[in-house]
């Protein structure tokens, strides 16, 4: 039986490199394409099973590419869409706002040192409020050898490094960068005892049975859970 035949469009080479070496090791037959010329040649020539689509990319971003294949209502072969931004973000009152900028930014450094590895970190305010104001931080960083595992690796011990100090100039992971278990750590220091009872009582009136938060948001065994 022929392993499934799989379509990788990023602009980015190492992305490409990374996914289709992780897609290969699992068995699939693997393609990429480096923009949308090259998509549109690729599909022309052979249907995928599968389209890993980048969102932003030069030439023709992927949402604009995803509706010139779906002209009849829905594409021609299921379609993942993928963003490469290694983000951050936050929100402070205003006198933690470059105490927490810097902070971040170092947790960044001192994470990578032990590698050896620079680390580039591009921060600026994204929502301004009269009481504070959002903190949009992008990390870049080499990519390590070893595909998937010793990148995530990475991305991980710089990702707990600022989540902590976040937490400890009383700001939250927020939006979509903060959705995991990695975050609960951090989470009886960021809501305090009251914001921790308030979650536990919502969680016990509208899922008494650990659906939605199965051991995750609040972990088993935590004093809330009493």
């Amino acid at each position: 039986m022929a392993a499934n035949h799989i379509l990788v469009v990023d602009d980015e080479p190492d992305i490409r490199s990374l996914v289709q070496d992780i897609l290969a090791d699992e068995g699939y037959q693997v393609e990429s394409a480096p923009g949308a010329a090259a998509a549109r040649t690729a599909l022309r020539a052979k249907r995928p099973d599968l389209v890993l689509l980048d969102i932003w990319m030069p030439d023709t971003d992927g949402i604009s590419l995803l509706r010139e294949w779906s002209q009849d209502g829905r594409p021609p072969m299921p379609v993942v869409m993928m963003s490469g931004h290694g983000t951050i973000e936050t929100a402070v009152d205003w006198p933690q706002v470059k105490p927490l900028m810097l902070a971040m930014e170092q947790a960044a450094r001192d994470a990578f040192a032990p590698l050896g590895t620079p680390v580039h970190a591009f921060t600026h305010l994204s929502h301004l409020y009269p009481q504070g104001s959002s903190i949009y931080a992008q990390y870049v960083w080499p990519t390590a050898p070893g595909g998937f595992a010793p990148n995530f690796a990475r991305w991980q011990a710089l990702k707990k490094a600022v989540a902590a100090q976040i937490a400890a100039h009383g700001g939250t992971v927020s939006h979509q960068h903060g959705v995991g278990r990695d975050h609960a750590a951090h989470l009886a220091q960021e809501k305090g005892p009251l914001g921790m009872a308030t979650l536990a009582g919502l969680c016990r009136q509208f899922d008494p049975h650990g659906i939605m938060n199965p051991g995750k948001l609040l972990q088993d065994g935590g004093p809330w859970r009493d």
